[in-house]
C-alpha cells in the first residue's frame, strides 16, 4: 500500500481603488477590457439612484450581455436565490471569459459573490459597493455566504474579488441606520486591529469630509486583511452573540446593531472572565455609545434559545461555543485555536444575567433601531 501526500497553494488578489469622483473617474483602472462581456447583478435599492449611471461606466469599457436586479433583504440570501442565479448565467451563456459585476450592499454582494466562486469553479468577479458596510466589511477579504433557512452564512467560500471600487458619493443617499450598520463593522476592526482607525471614526463622526472617509476606509482594510491572513474568521468579535440575535429576531434586527450589542456582551463575558480589566470593559462599552452604536436589546430574550443558536456558530464545535474576545484595543486574545470555548450551561448563565441587566435592556428597542 502507498500513501501519497502533497499541498497545492493557490494565491489570490485583489485591488481596491477608492475614490469620492460623481463620475466615477478612477472605475477606468478597474481592468474590465481584460474580459469578453460583463454581467451585471444589482441591488434594487439602487436601480433609481445611479445604476443608470454606473451601467453607462460599466458598457464604456465592456460590452454588458444581461442584467439583473434582486431585492436587498435577507431573504435574497437564501440558497434557493443561488440556484436561480446559477440558472440565469447558465441561460445567457456566461463563461469563464465574462465578468460578473456585483453592485450594491451586503446582501448582493455575499451572495453574488458566492455565486460567482463556485459557477464554473470560479468566474472573475468585480465589486462595487453601494453602503458603508459593503465598502467596509463585504467587499473586503473574499468572504461569500449565502442561508439556509435561519442558519446565516451557513454555505460559503473565500473568494476574492479582481477589484474592488468603492466610491463614496455613493454613500450620499444612505440613511442613518444604515451608516451606523457600516460604523459597527469598522469600530469592531479598529477595536480588534488599530487604535488609528477609532481615531479617524472619531474625526469623521465630529466633521464628515470625503477624504477623511477615504482614509478611514484604507484603514479598515488593511486591518481587515491582516486579520484574514491569521484565519477566516478572527475578525469576528461581537458575531458570536450577534449572529444569534439576528436569529432569534428573524432578522428583524439588522446585522450591525446585533453586533455593536454583541461585541458589548462579549466585553462584559470577558471581564467576568477577567480577560478585560474592568476599567478597559466600561471604557469600550463607553466608546461604542459615543460612537451612536447600539448597545442594548429587548427584554424577554431567551437566554437558552439564544444559546442554542450560538451553537450553530461557524466558530462552534458541536458542544462548545466559540467566541473571539480581546483584552484591550487592538490586543485580540491569543489562543492556540484561535477562539475562547465555552460549555452552553455556562453560557445560558451568563445570558441570564445579561438579558436581565437593566442596563442594557430597554423596551421597544428592536422598533427603535428600524429607524
Amino acid at each position: 500500500m502507498t500513501i501519497l501526500s502533497d499541498a497545492i497553494t493557490e494565491t489570490q488578489e485583489v485591488r481596491f481603488i477608492l475614490d469620492a469622483d460623481e463620475e466615477f473617474a478612477l472605475f477606468e483602472k478597474a481592468g474590465l477590457s481584460a474580459y469578453r462581456r460583463a454581467v451585471v447583478v444589482a441591488d434594487s435599492g439602487i436601480e433609481a439612484l445611479f445604476l443608470e449611471r454606473v451601467i453607462s461606466r460599466i458598457s464604456d469599457q465592456i460590452p454588458i450581455a444581461a442584467t439583473r436586479v434582486i431585492l436587498a433583504v435577507e431573504d435574497s440570501k437564501d440558497i434557493s436565490h443561488v440556484v436561480a442565479l446559477v440558472q440565469w448565467l447558465t441561460k445567457i451563456k456566461a463563461t469563464r471569459a465574462d465578468v460578473v459585476i456585483a453592485v450594491g450592499g451586503g446582501v448582493v454582494l455575499d451572495v453574488v459573490s458566492f455565486v460567482a466562486s463556485v459557477f464554473m469553479r470560479g468566474i472573475p468577479l468585480v465589486m462595487i459597493p453601494t453602503t458603508l458596510i459593503g465598502q467596509a466589511d463585504a467587499s473586503t477579504a473574499g468572504k461569500t455566504c449565502v442561508n439556509v433557512g435561519k442558519d446565516k452564512n451557513i454555505v460559503g467560500s473565500l473568494y476574492l474579488p479582481k477589484t474592488v471600487y468603492s466610491n463614496v458619493s455613493l454613500l450620499r443617499t444612505t440613511s442613518a441606520h444604515s451608516w451606523r450598520q457600516g460604523f459597527s463593522e469598522i469600530v469592531k476592526y479598529g477595536l480588534l486591529g488599530s487604535a488609528r482607525l477609532l481615531d479617524l471614526v472619531k474625526e469623521y463622526l465630529a466633521l464628515p469630509r470625503d477624504p477623511i472617509l477615504i482614509t478611514l476606509l484604507e484603514e479598515t482594510i488593511r486591518v481587515r486583511l491582516s486579520l484574514r491572513k491569521i484565519h477566516p474568521l478572527v475578525s469576528n468579535f461581537g458575531h458570536t452573540f450577534g449572529h444569534a440575535i439576528e436569529k432569534y429576531t428573524c432578522f428583524e434586527v439588522a446585522h450591525g446593531d446585533a453586533i455593536a450589542v454583541g461585541m458589548v456582551m462579549a466585553l462584559e463575558f470577558s471581564a467576568q472572565k477577567g480577560i478585560v480589566a474592568p476599567e478597559t470593559k466600561s471604557r469600550l462599552i463607553t466608546l461604542l455609545k459615543n460612537y451612536g452604536l447600539n448597545t442594548l436589546v429587548e427584554p424577554g430574550v431567551s437566554a437558552e434559545k439564544l444559546t442554542e443558536y450560538m451553537l450553530t456558530d461557524k466558530k462552534s464545535s458541536g458542544n462548545r461555543i466559540g467566541l473571539v474576545l480581546i483584552e484591550d484595543i487592538a490586543k485580540p486574545l491569543q489562543l492556540e485555536g484561535f477562539f475562547y470555548e465555552v460549555n452552553p450551561e455556562e453560557m445560558v448563565v451568563f445570558c441570564e444575567w445579561f438579558l436581565n441587566n437593566p442596563h442594557y435592556t430597554r423596551l421597544g428597542r428592536w422598533k427603535e433601531l428600524l429607524a
